[in-house]
Order: C-alpha cells, then structure tokens, then sequence
C-alpha cells in the first residue's frame, strides 16, 4: 500500500478551465497498492485526486477537480 502527493504548475495557451486563467497550480495526492507480478515486476493500482487553480491570483479563479483510476507496470533495471 502506499499513498503519494505532489503539486506542479500548469501554462497554457487557452484559459484553464472556460474562464479562468493560463498560469494554474495543480497539487494533487492519492494512494493505491502494489502487487508482485513475478521476475522482480510490479503491477500497481492507485487513485489521485488533482485539483487546477490560480489560487485567486487573478479577478476569476474558477476551479476543476478531477478524480483519476490508473494502473501500470513497473519493471525493474
């Protein structure tokens, strides 16, 4: 099991979301569990929830929250 977090920034040429801003922050966190897939591999599962904003750094500061499944392989080198 584990749990991860993290935050970037995001720039674009189109306003993110309709009537927000081209400059957004994008912190985000999620869990999900690794499970043995033979030969040292690993398949993971998770969810993340990820969050876009200006933090109110310009007049409208509309908000989009996304909520994410994924899975993959990790393959070790």
């Amino acid at each position: 099991m584990f749990i991860e977090g993290g935050g970037g920034l995001l720039r674009t040429s189109d306003d993110v979301p309709v009537d927000g801003s081209q400059f957004n922050f994008t912190p985000q966190i999620g869990g999900g569990f690794s499970f043995d897939a033979g030969n040292n591999n690993r398949w993971l599962v998770g969810v993340r929830w990820q969050h876009i904003s200006n933090a109110n750094m310009y007049n409208a500061n509309p908000s989009r929250d996304s909520l994410m499944f994924w899975t993959g392989l990790s393959f070790p080198y």
